[in-house]
């Protein structure tokens, strides 16, 4: 055992060769009288575990294991927001060292690239000495395991940072420092008047779930299925039920598909679910770019919007459509689909170069093929390469990674400087291509 010295942050860092569980280390300090932020790291776990006792693989060299001990003023009031917090925190710092994109999957998962790359589990202990009370919240990184050592999953599969940044090596000890700086500072947010909002806000950011279909399967009412609405203030998972209600959800597992995609997932539900056809479309290449036509295609961008972007509010959505038109009128190449029914604008495309600028979908013609149709479009009569989208639309990010883009850096503002980070992806040519 090596003890860390006092770090920025005011977490210390014990670390351990080999143990059972940094979770139970992190008790056993704690018991011991070990401050608050003190964290228990491991260069392997022979009995590391995860949420209802699965067990989590911990090869030597390969992630970071570590545990770091809360000391909470009300365990009762503040027992939703530990594995909350936590994974705001592991989120941040995945994203931190790596640059890949990261969300939190509910309700105590990180994924990068759609498969799992971190577990949490929070463990409580109200009998500690000194009549406390004692959290300890755990967290294991798969940062450079090797496809060989990662465990089966059916849902989620799991996956590494190693893996999923294309074979990137990267310093497990600052993956450590990343998260224990991470933990320090949201612990502490959270327990600030306003706190809990801000962190739910947050974990809503990052949530993959936001905004798309999910089935949780509960204990006490079964499986519940309908739209991800993201967490409250109180830690409730918040599912809009398909007669428009709010259903609030404590505990309970994801048991939806493990498709990676948003456009794959509703590609598989269209027969299924017995939607109508779509009405047929034209692309065009529009070069006559009246007002009334970049008035029509603004609101195509606003609908789309709202239902995708869901990271804006109502000041953001309303400073970016004034912008709208103008990078209309001047994007190179605009291509638009029409309804043959009616002639509406269903979509439009803005290209560069070998570059899609934008592309954007009226909501009822979300899932339909119709993202699909403009990019297939865009590759065979632009032979365009490269691409950008918001990190916060997991649904966009899905779909281009679905069409063969791949992620090949980021950015943590847009264009304009605003607070939204930015992903250039770049196609990645099809093997015997």
């Amino acid at each position: 055992m090596t003890d860390g010295i006092q770090q920025p942050g005011s977490f210390r860092i014990v670390r351990y060769g080999t143990v059972s569980s940094t979770n139970d280390k992190a008790f056993e300090l704690a018991r011991s009288g070990a401050a608050e932020f003190t964290v228990a790291a491991a260069e392997s776990q022979t009995s590391g575990r995860g949420r209802n006792g699965a067990a989590w693989v911990s090869p030597p060299g390969c992630g970071a294991y570590m545990s770091m001990i809360l000391r909470p003023s009300s365990l009762v009031s503040e027992t939703p927001f530990f594995s909350i917090t936590a994974g705001v925190a592991s989120c941040e710092a995945i994203a931190s060292l790596s640059g890949l994109p990261a969300f939190i999957k509910w309700p105590n998962d990180v994924l990068a690239g759609g498969h799992k790359v971190c577990g949490i589990l929070c463990e409580a202990d109200i009998g500690a000495p000194g009549g406390g009370s004692v959290v300890v919240a755990g967290a294991g990184v798969n940062v450079n395991t090797p496809p060989q050592f990662l465990p089966e999953r059916p849902l989620f599969p799991a996956s590494s940072l190693y893996v999923e940044s294309g074979g990137r090596l990267f310093d497990i000890d600052r993956m450590i420092s990343l998260w224990a700086e991470s933990m320090v500072k949201w612990t502490e947010i959270t327990r600030l008047p306003d706190g809990r909002k801000r962190v739910a806000e947050e974990w809503n950011r990052r949530s993959f779930f936001n905004g798309r279909d999910i089935c949780i399967q509960t204990q006490d009412s079964g499986a519940i299925s309908g739209i991800c609405r993201g967490i409250d203030e109180t830690g409730m998972l918040l599912v809009e039920m398909q007669n428009g209600g709010i259903k609030e959800i404590i505990s309970g597992s994801v048991v939806c598909s493990p498709e990676r995609t948003y456009a794959r997932r509703m590609f598989s539900e269209i027969a299924a679910s017995g939607k109508p056809p779509p009405p047929e479309v034209r692309l065009a290449e529009v070069s006559d770019r009246s007002a009334s036509l970049a008035g029509m295609l603004t609101d195509v961008w606003e609908r789309s919007v709202r239902a995708t972007h869901l990271f804006l509010g109502e000041t953001d959505i309303s400073e970016i459509r004034a912008e709208v038109p103008s990078a209309i009128s001047k994007v190179p190449h605009l291509v638009a689909a029409f309804r043959t029914d009616d002639g509406a604008p269903a979509g439009f495309m803005g290209l560069s170069g070998n570059s899609l600028e934008m592309l954007f979908i009226s909501p009822e013609m979300r899932g339909r093929g119709l993202g699909r149709l403009f990019v297939e479009y865009a590759l065979k009569n632009f032979s365009v390469t490269e691409t950008t989208v918001n990190e916060q639309n997991p649904q966009a990010v899905g779909f281009y990674e679905h069409m063969g883009f791949r992620v090949r850096r980021r950015t943590e503002t847009d264009g304009d400087g605003r607070p939204f980070p930015i992903l250039y992806m770049s196609l990645v040519p099809k093997e015997g291509a």
